[in-house]
């Protein structure tokens, strides 16, 4: 017997720098014009080095709950951090290095890249309060 969960899988695809997670039956897309073809996990960038690496995407943060991310920062939603966060505006920060997901009452808000010391604003430009 089939598992009907089956069809709910998703498979991690790139197209161009973009990674996508599609659903593993979804019809194929080749010959259609889609903005996103599944999930828009992120965007391969380059490095230093001729490294890369995996920027994720604000519609990963929204998708995910504070517990399956590594690093994340949570306060309230009337917090100054939060509202600096809203603003657009680099958090003094004092522990770990990297992506953080940051979040409001326990919902996830955005990103953050944390280096030298700052939560480094990475709310999308155009969601953010003037």
């Amino acid at each position: 017997m089939e598992d009907p969960l089956r069809d709910l899988e998703s498979v991690v695809r790139r197209v161009g720098t973009r990674v996508y997670a599609v659903p593993r039956a979804a019809p194929p897309l080749s010959e259609l014009k889609v903005v996103h073809p599944g999930w828009w996990l992120g965007t391969i960038k380059s490095a230093r080095g001729g490294e890369s690496r995996l920027e994720p995407s604000h519609a990963l943060a929204l998708g995910l709950r504070a517990a399956m991310a590594k690093q994340q920062f949570n306060a309230a939603a009337d917090s100054p951090e939060i509202l600096a966060y809203l603003r657009g505006e680099a958090l003094p920060w004092d522990w770990g290095e990297g992506w953080t997901l940051v979040g409001v009452d326990g919902y996830p808000l955005g990103w953050g890249r944390v280096s030298q010391g700052w939560l480094k604003n990475a709310y999308p430009r155009g969601l953010r309060w003037r």
